[in-house]
């Protein structure tokens, strides 16, 4: 939950399916520290 911090409502400007395929949360954050990766 702690992780939720630093991802503010940016995060529900992107659902899981734009995510699926390109999305900016991959150039800022990669897959190994992404916890929605």
């Amino acid at each position: 939950m702690l992780q939720n911090a630093k991802f503010p409502k940016r995060q529900n400007k992107f659902p899981k399916r734009e995510r699926s395929s390109e999305t900016p949360f991959q150039t800022t954050f990669p897959v190994s520290t992404n916890p929605y990766a």
